[in-house]
């Protein structure tokens, strides 16, 4: 016996669709992405910053993670302090792990997600 036939599998790929366009347009794109790869998106938690302080583009080895910090997608900031100063640091995940990421690059490409760029790209 056939159940269904072709409209409802149109259908149901048009409703695929529409919901994962929804999400995409709602989280940047990248957590979509990085679900749909299979990958886990890294701990948004002070040790998973202070490890990826020692990885990326701009490495801060002796820097102090400290409040505020937030995660979206594959993107995250914290605020860091180096040798006295408060600076607002973007992390991208690499794998399940953090690493530092060029805020020049990702914060005017659309590559952060709007729900923390003011936090992570519009601070010192």
């Amino acid at each position: 016996m056939r159940v269904g036939g072709r409209r409802q599998c149109r259908a149901a790929a048009v409703a695929v669709m529409v919901a994962v366009s929804t999400l995409v347009g709602a989280s940047g794109g990248s957590a979509v992405a990085a679900y749909a790869a299979g990958e886990r998106t890294p701990p948004c938690t002070k040790p998973a910053f202070t490890s990826g302080l020692h990885r990326g583009a701009n490495r801060f080895p002796h820097g102090e993670v400290v409040r505020p910090w937030g995660c979206a997608g594959r993107f995250a900031y914290a605020a860091v302090i180096v040798t006295g100063n408060e600076l607002t640091i973007l992390f991208r995940a690499h794998g399940a792990a953090w690493e530092t990421a060029s805020r020049a690059r990702y914060c005017t490409d659309g590559s952060v997600p709007l729900r923390i760029w003011q936090n992570a790209c519009n601070t010192n």
